[in-house]
């Protein structure tokens, strides 16, 4: 197994280039994702599938797995830069986790 980690002066490059971009580590992790699977694939428009957990104040006390997945799609222009992408793709991110709890039933 390879493993990867990001330490000192490399993390502290990362997190200081999602701050100039305005988003967290995650949704540029997301973003970058997306535009590596997507080139791979002569793509510019592809959904992930992101796991969630669902637990609330509700189910804390109930035995079992509360999870779920939830569609996020990544799309860009292949003329944008790279700040550009990352910025949509976590725009669109905040917005599809506002609604990840909608019922199916008033999606469908």
């Amino acid at each position: 197994m390879v493993r990867y980690g990001l330490h000192g002066e490399r993390h502290a490059a990362w997190t200081a280039a999602c701050r100039r971009a305005g988003v967290t580590p995650q949704r540029a992790l997301v973003a970058l994702l997306g535009l590596a699977l997507g080139t791979h694939q002569g793509r510019c428009d592809l959904t992930l599938g992101l796991a969630l957990h669902r637990r609330d104040r509700h189910t804390q006390a109930v035995v079992g797995m509360f999870s779920a997945a939830m569609p996020a799609r990544c799309r860009w222009r292949p003329d944008a830069e790279l700040q550009a992408v990352v910025r949509d793709t976590a725009a669109a991110l905040d917005t599809d986790y506002r609604h990840q709890r909608a019922p199916l039933d008033a999606i469908a």
